[in-house]
């Protein structure tokens, strides 16, 4: 997967350029996303959705490491990722679920597909509950999670500033066995 380390780079330093779906508020190198990806492993995985008919370039990053833009990751259209909720023993069986799709690329069920395979991938895994931080006003992650199941349990009011405004985030939980 350290080959993806491109693809998943150019599509979330996108979301950090252009949107509040992360409060990162600085790009992310390839090699910063390549250690990353090596903190997932076959429990705590990351997933990438590809279309090989898709017009993409292969730019090379910039000297920074830095991909310009989402345009270079080639097939890659999205990425899920499912990380530890915690560090904690406990909470060993939840995970927090994470979706960026390119620009280009939405619309087109690519959420709906990267989440089918997570939510398979953590039944099998045998995780108990999948949380996800939305911040207020996404309305597709929203309305994403919603028809997978996802029932926002709490907001916390102003926890991040992006581009000026202080934002809000929805905590939105999925029980997997009741």
């Amino acid at each position: 997967m350290p080959d993806d380390a491109l693809a998943f780079a150019a599509i979330y330093d996108d979301a950090v350029r252009t949107t509040t779906a992360t409060f990162d508020t600085e790009p992310k190198t390839v090699a910063d996303r390549a250690i990353w990806l090596a903190t997932h492993d076959e429990r705590f995985s990351a997933f990438i959705a590809e279309d090989p008919a898709w017009v993409g370039s292969v730019d090379l990053v910039g000297e920074e490491g830095i991909p310009p833009s989402a345009s270079c990751a080639g097939a890659a259209l999205g990425w899920a990722s499912l990380s530890r909720w915690s560090d904690r023993c406990a909470y060993d069986a939840t995970g927090e679920t994470s979706f960026y799709i390119r620009p280009d690329a939405r619309g087109r069920r690519v959420g709906t597909l990267l989440m089918d395979a997570v939510l398979a991938h953590a039944r099998s895994a045998g995780f108990h509950v999948l949380l996800a931080r939305i911040v207020t006003g996404n309305e597709a992650s929203e309305r994403l999670h919603v028809r997978c199941g996802f029932v926002r349990v709490g907001v916390m009011h102003e926890v991040g500033k992006k581009f000026g405004r202080w934002l809000d985030v929805g905590l939105w939980e999925l029980m997997l066995e009741k």
